[in-house]
């Protein structure tokens, strides 16, 4: 369960993705650069939550 930091209403994950995703910085000559890297989990309900405003401890669980 992780709290959307959006809404506050707490959300069941059902999904975290595997791998990162770039933020980038757009400069005015069309050059982008990295500046930080993220992951996403995903809600029972579709939610999409960016990790970088989360706020306190996430652990990831598997069930077998």
């Amino acid at each position: 369960m992780l709290q959307d930091p959006k809404s506050g209403n707490w959300i069941k994950v059902v999904q975290t993705a595997d791998g990162t995703t770039n933020a980038t910085r757009r400069y005015s000559d069309g050059e982008r650069t990295v500046i930080e890297q993220y992951r996403v989990y995903y809600g029972d309900g579709g939610e999409e939550i960016d990790s970088r405003f989360v706020k306190g401890l996430v652990t990831r669980q598997v069930r077998e």
